[in-house]
């Protein structure tokens, strides 16, 4: 099982589902019915001389015995042919609803794909990808050829022997020429079809022939009867002629036990054909009932898929509004808190500024005050102290009217 597990993960879809169907080949029942030639031989052999004279007693009960045993010999022929016939009416069956599923599945699984693609693919991308849908066109012609050979043999499963000869030389002569890089794989899986398509044909002409011979046995059987009933008809017809004798009250005898055996052997045959019919209405009434009911199962189960795939995307929906509306709630809180801040410290800023501005201010004019007072020193020693603050203040103002003091 790990193995194949293993295996399994690294193929791909396609690979799978081949050995998925090559996994689980139909296999019919070898054709064998309870009255075997030994029984019909013997049976032949005992009824094959039917006595002339029914008025004995021991020769009515051995006729009247013989019709109720070959005729539930041949009842148990027909309810084994019935039986043979069922698996492939079941396979069938079985194979149209599990088909019908996987397509109902794969189209569940594509479509949203599919519609998502047609959203997005705008005129600009449809000519980009045109070469692309071609491609993809072509590996879906080949996939179609590869799922044909595949499934070809099951899908003839009940058709004749002279079809399914038709078919299989159909295969042969395909070249293969549409699969293109894929030749490889398309001619194992013609290999594969051709053996499986072999092995059907095969045990298709086995069944007809077999049905073809029971035909012809039936076909030999009634000339056989025929001719031993022209004999019978002969023989008394002869005995009519050596019976004219005999008085009336025998002849008359003999007219009703002829006339009593006729209704019961209507009785018999009517009864046989009533019961084949409401087996066969039974048949197909069950047959019927079970193809109904597995639709209204498929129907029920696609539509609570459908449903779950809704709600599904309607909680995703919501959750994803109320993701964006947090993140932009968030977003602007951020935000908020960003503007206040910066606020904050181009205030904190301004008022260093001043502070630092002032401080400068403060120092130049003291620095000032310093210099005119040392100039105002120096210059004392060139001119009285009057003179020199007049000179130090047209240095200042760039006015020098007095230097003629120094």
């Amino acid at each position: 099982m790990e193995e194949n597990a293993v295996i399994k993960e690294n193929m791909t879809i396609e690979e799978n589902a081949v050995i998925e169907l090559k996994q689980q080949p139909f296999k019919m029942q070898t054709i064998s019915y309870p009255v075997t030639e030994e029984i019909l031989q013997a049976a032949e052999k005992k009824y094959a001389v039917v006595p002339e004279d029914l008025s004995d007693k021991e020769n009515y009960k051995f006729v009247k015995t013989g019709i109720s045993i070959v005729g539930k010999m041949g009842t148990q022929v027909e309810n084994r042919r019935k039986e043979l016939n069922r698996d492939a009416l079941d396979y069938m069956s079985g194979n149209n609803s599990k088909a019908k599923t996987l397509k109902n599945r794969l189209v569940a699984i594509r479509q949203p794909m599919k519609d998502k693609k047609t959203t997005f693919d705008t005129a600009e991308e449809i000519k980009k990808r045109e070469v692309e849908r071609k491609e993809e066109e072509r590996q879906d012609k080949i996939e179609l050829g590869m799922e044909r050979l595949r499934s070809i043999v099951s899908q003839h499963i009940m058709s004749g022997s002279t079809q399914l000869q038709e078919i299989k030389e159909g295969i042969e002569i395909d070249d293969l020429k549409w699969a293109e890089e894929r030749t490889e794989k398309a001619e194992e899986l013609k290999a594969d079809a051709l053996a499986r398509m072999a092995e059907l044909l095969k045990m298709k002409l086995q069944t007809e022939n077999a049905e073809k011979a029971e035909e012809e046995r039936e076909q030999q059987e009634r000339i056989r009867q025929k001719e031993q009933t022209e004999k019978n008809a002969r023989v008394a017809e002869e005995n009519k002629k050596q019976a004219d004798e005999l008085a009336a009250a025998q002849k008359k005898l003999k007219d009703d036990q002829e006339s009593i055996e006729e209704k019961q052997r209507g009785l018999e045959l009517a009864e046989s054909r009533r019961k084949i019919a409401l087996k066969a209405a039974e048949d197909k009434r069950i047959l019927t009932e079970r193809a109904d009911l597995e639709q209204r199962e498929q129907e029920a189960r696609i539509k609570l898929l459908r449903e779950k795939e809704e709600k599904e995307r309607q909680e995703k929906e919501i959750e994803d509004k109320r993701v964006a509306a947090e993140k932009e709630i968030e977003d602007k809180r951020i935000a908020a808190e960003k503007e206040i801040e910066d606020k904050r410290i181009a205030a904190e800023k301004e008022i260093e500024d001043k502070r630092i501005a002032k401080e400068k201010a403060e120092h130049a004019k003291k620095t000032l005050a310093a210099d005119i007072k040392a100039t105002e020193m120096e210059l004392s020693e060139f001119c009285n102290k009057e003179n020199a603050k007049a000179l130090l203040a047209e240095i200042i103002q760039n006015n020098f009217k007095h230097l003629k003091w120094i």
